[in-house]
């Protein structure tokens, strides 16, 4: 056993010790409240029939600062000290360490009322000692030895009057740690401060021993985010939204943000990363096969036209990307960054921003066509008409210099070919009046 901390800056350290011989539990340690670290436990685990007779094995735990001061280790026994507090005490004697003493299973639990019911499974009274700043986690050991008990269910009976009686218990809430009351009547418990959890339980304790029912079942929101549940959900959840900020604050405050919005009803469909643009999609691809995983994109923050090459890899075919800057020249960039670099992005529109958002005005941006280029599709227009059709082909040039008055188009400057050329770029709203305050939204669609 052991616990390993890493930064919490880093959204692509995994924070694990060598995969393939140790077992990571799941659970940070500071549950997220230990910025800017995090850290994990991990055992190292064997089935019995592939232990070594050089193998030492773990017949005890305790946590503490010292190891237990009645308990002196024997022969081939010795007390190792680990980080947080934690002490093991392991053995190389195999009739030591048979099946029913030694530790066969380990978890975390958190909180100053945590509780295991399982059999044969003891809790650490002793939390591990991490320096967390704020509410403390008070993250405590589980520890079983011995096989696992199987227990059996009870078979539910109709009782001898006929009768059955269901209780539904739904939404309790329960916290890490004793949780807080929300405008509690009377606000106090038990002749203190009132705490959420324990009055939570005394009055459904309360209910069961009044109503004394046949079935009990736990439904709703009863605790959630740190569950095997949880993790399994996450795991095969399809609508998630990514957010990336330069700034582990600013990934905090938004994390902060979500969960008291609205009860968290969007929080756990959210990913949180502190950490660059580039560097996020990069590992994302890499760990996904190379293969595009986003349907939407959206960026927002200085210097965007940097990112654009770097996210559109990710963006599935037929994908959009949404940019949104506060000068309309920036978006221009953005399109002249895509047109030289020729990315897969097709412009579907710009909108400004104005008051109330939705409000907004279509822009043309766009990059303008040169003068020469003009004139070069005007003479190609007029040979392929024919020299005899001299009627329909005035009209042509008719038409065509009209269109050129529609159509801004700029006198070339400098040296080379003008097709290697990035042309200049037409900035101007198409109708409306103009509107104050906001920004401009430049979309585009991945072409394939």
């Amino acid at each position: 056993m052991n616990i390993l901390s890493c930064s919490a800056l880093n959204p692509f350290a995994k924070c694990a010790i060598n995969e393939e011989y140790w077992h990571k539990i799941d659970k940070d340690l500071y549950l997220g409240r230990g910025f800017p670290s995090k850290a994990y436990l991990h055992v190292r685990r064997k089935r019995e029939e592939d232990l070594k007779t050089t193998d030492e094995l773990v017949f005890d735990v305790h946590v503490g600062r010292t190891p237990p001061p009645n308990d002196k280790p024997g022969k081939n026994e010795k007390w190792e000290s680990r980080p947080m507090g934690l002490w093991i005490k392991r053995s190389s004697k195999r009739h030591l360490t048979d099946s029913t003493k030694a530790v066969t299973g380990v978890d975390v639990v958190f909180g100053p009322d945590a509780a295991d019911p399982r059999s044969n499974w003891q809790m650490q009274r002793q939390y591990l000692n991490i320096d967390a700043r704020g509410e403390h986690p008070e993250p405590r050991l589980t520890v079983r030895k011995g096989p696992s008990i199987k227990v059996d269910p009870p078979i539910p009976r109709i009782r001898k009057d006929g009768k059955f009686k269901i209780l539904q218990a739904s939404d309790l809430h329960l916290a890490t740690g004793f949780g807080k009351c929300r405008d509690p009547v009377p606000d106090e418990f038990e002749g203190g401060p009132c705490q959420a959890d324990p009055r939570t339980l005394a009055f459904v304790e309360r209910i069961l021993l009044d109503e004394k029912p046949d079935l009990i079942i736990l439904s709703g929101d009863i605790e959630f985010e740190h569950s095997e549940e949880m993790r399994t959900w996450r795991a095969e959840r399809r609508a998630v939204l990514h957010t990336i900020d330069i700034d582990p604050l600013n990934r905090a405050h938004a994390d902060r943000l979500i969960r008291s919005f609205r009860g968290a009803l969007y929080w756990p469909h959210i990913n949180f990363y502190a950490g660059d643009v580039k560097e996020w999609a990069a590992q994302r691809l890499e760990s996904n096969n190379r293969k595009p995983f986003l349907d939407i994109a959206v960026l927002d923050m200085p210097g965007v036209e940097d990112y654009i090459a770097h996210i559109t890899p990710a963006l599935k075919p037929g994908g959009q990307l949404l940019v949104f800057q506060p000068q309309i020249t920036q978006i221009a960039g953005c399109i002249q960054e895509i047109a030289g670099k020729k990315l897969d992005l097709k412009m579907n529109t710009v909108l400004e921003l104005g008051d109330g958002i939705s409000s907004g005005r279509q822009w043309d941006v766009r990059l303008a066509t040169l003068r020469s280029v003009e004139r070069d599709k005007m003479a190609e227009a007029q040979k392929a008409r024919g020299k005899g059709n001299s009627g329909n082909a005035g009209q042509a040039t008719v038409v065509e210099k009209e269109r050129l008055k529609v159509e801004p188009a700029i006198e070339e400057s400098g040296a080379g070919p003008v097709e290697n050329r990035i042309p200049p770029m037409v900035c101007r709203p198409l109708v409306g009046e103009l509107t104050r305050g906001g920004g401009f939204l430049g979309l585009w669609r991945k072409t394939v």
